[in-house]
């Protein structure tokens, strides 16, 4: 590790020390290139404004007697040199030449009289040339000296990291072996003595990390378990940290308080809960650390809240009490229905043999009117029985006792032949349309099904009305054209006892369970029902058959 350390160390300082000097040999390059290019501009000016048109061999003197590494050349109109600084006659003819052609650029190139590069620029003044040219600097020396300053300095820096590298690696190091010991007794695993303290180091991590990495791991899978089991729960729950923010909500809670997870998860109570009774016990929870029960109701709905403290954290489990609430309300109007349905024959009963027994009805028609309402009370109380007997048989059932494969259609021309003699005396006209459907229940619950719906049909029938039965793709419909269903009535005409017209169905000896019995026989089969109907038009039972 020290080693690695003192080669990255080595690299980065090498590496910034070659840039700094590439950066200023550069910008040394650059700054000596400007120069000379404004010295070059500078003569130019100079020579432009001493030379008048006849003084050419004086303007070279004295621009030679200035500076002499500029070179002046004056050539004439048509290319020959009129003087120039430099010794010896030149008869080229300089015309060609790039500055003569392009006045005002600068050019660099090698010049065989000099033997050197030269950089040339050239004006036209009074019907001639002016050309003047400086030698490009050698910047080898200068390089070299930063060269050499800078390895010097390469060599030294190097050598100082080199050793505050090591003595800091050095000190650094000094305490992992406490740490490779601690972390030993983590995972429980001692390292071999052999490695250096890098490679124990590198170890020891490694083996904390698959330990972290395993009860991460743990951790995960027992969080998903817990998620699992809480969005699963019939019950809401919701669980509020010391600073009164949601810390956890199951789905449940979301649904009945209707929120979203992400708008009150980790937020302030106000944002899950509006009613201020149910905060105040909660806060009552936080400061007297005691468990209390909230009854509230949402949407129609009753719930418990079960609220209690558990050191900091505060629980709370919804239950929803609506249906325990609905079957105690049900159950009271069962009995006191049935009470009622059952009170009233018995009365007519006791009524009329006190009446006989006691020679108050002495005459035979009388006492024969008397017999007849009593055997037809007694049959009545014992409909009531029957149907009732018969419900809490369907409540019962958790799944059919013996299923058969049945053809509906068969079932129907059954039950229709058991009430020809209602139908013919009602001037009914029966209507089928019926396909070779089957399904899947024990005989006699279809065929409780099917007198229930057709001999209501014919009852709160018109007279000489119509009854349309049809059959088709598992879907049974039975129509009547009989006194309807107002709409207020139509979702509690499958309750217990319950009648439409009380004066009527009391008429027709109806006991007010038969459409309690198709609902419970639908529920136990899988079978759904629905109900369409209009006053005075006409109703329609539509079972889709399982």
């Amino acid at each position: 590790m020290r080693k690695r350390l003192i080669i990255i160390n080595f690299v980065v300082i090498f590496l910034s020390l070659l840039l700094m000097v590439v950066v200023s040999t550069s910008f040394i390059i650059s700054n000596n290139n400007e120069r000379v290019k404004s010295n070059l501009n500078d003569a130019l000016t100079m020579a432009t404004r001493l030379y008048d048109g006849s003084n050419a061999s004086e303007v070279c003197n004295i621009m030679y007697s200035s500076d002499s590494n500029i070179r002046i050349t004056i050539i004439s109109s048509d290319g020959e040199v009129l003087s120039d600084t430099m010794t010896g006659e030149i008869i080229e003819n300089h015309l060609d030449r790039p500055e003569i052609k392009n006045l005002g650029e600068i050019y660099k190139r090698y010049s065989k009289s000099l033997a050197m590069n030269m950089l040339y620029i050239a004006a036209l003044d009074d019907g001639s040339y002016i050309r003047v040219a400086i030698p490009e600097y050698k910047l080898n020396s200068v390089i070299e000296g930063m060269l050499v300053i800078s390895t010097l300095a390469l060599i030294a820096v190097l050598a100082i990291s080199i050793l505050i590298t090591n003595f800091l690696s050095k000190r650094a190091l000094r305490p992992l072996s406490d740490e490779i010991d601690r972390f030993s007794i983590i995972t429980g695993e001692s390292i071999n003595s052999s490695y250096t303290t890098e490679e124990k180091l590198a170890k020891s991590i490694d083996d904390v990390y698959n330990v972290i990495n395993k009860q991460v791991s743990d951790l995960k899978r027992e969080k998903n378990k817990l998620s699992f089991i809480i969005n699963n729960m019939n019950q809401g729950f919701i669980l509020i940290d010391s600073n009164k923010n949601v810390e956890l909500i199951n789905d449940e809670a979301l649904k009945i308080l209707k929120a979203k997870k992400e708008s009150v998860l980790n937020k302030g109570l106000p944002y899950l809960i509006r009613d201020n009774e149910l905060i105040d016990s909660i806060d009552e929870v936080f400061i007297n650390n005691s468990n209390l029960k909230k009854e509230i109701i949402i949407d129609d709905k009753h719930y418990i809240f079960f609220i209690a403290k558990n050191e900091s954290l505060v629980s709370m489990f919804i239950v929803d009490i609506t249906m325990e609430l609905q079957m105690i309300v049900m159950k009271k109007e069962f009995f006191d229905n049935a009470s009622h349905e059952l009170k009233s024959p018995l009365q007519t009963i006791i009524g009329y043999q006190e009446m006989i027994s006691n020679g108050i009805i002495t005459k035979e028609e009388d006492i024969k009117h008397a017999i007849s309402r009593t055997i037809a009370e007694a049959n009545r109380m014992n409909s009531i029985i029957v149907e009732m007997l018969e419900l809490s048989r369907l409540e019962g059932a958790n799944k059919p006792v013996k299923l058969e494969r049945v053809l509906v259609k068969s079932n129907i021309h059954l039950v229709l032949d058991s009430l020809d003699s209602q139908i013919k005396e009602r001037g009914i006209e029966v209507k089928l349309d019926l396909d070779d459907s089957y399904s899947y229940i024990e005989s006699n619950d279809l065929n409780r099904l099917l007198v229930n719906l057709i001999s209501n049909a014919i009852k709160y029938n018109k007279d000489n009305g119509s009854i349309m039965i049809t059959l088709k793709n598992e879907v049974l419909t039975i129509s009547d054209t009989g006194i309807g269903i107002a709409s207020q009535n139509i979702d509690r005409i499958f309750e217990r006892f319950y009648r439409v017209d009380k004066a009527k169905s009391k008429e027709l000896n109806g006991t007010g369970l038969g459409l309690a019995i198709v609902k419970h026989i639908c529920k136990l089969y899988g079978f759904t029902i629905s109900v369409e109907s209009e006053a005075m038009v006409g109703t329609s039972f539509i079972i889709k058959l399982k």
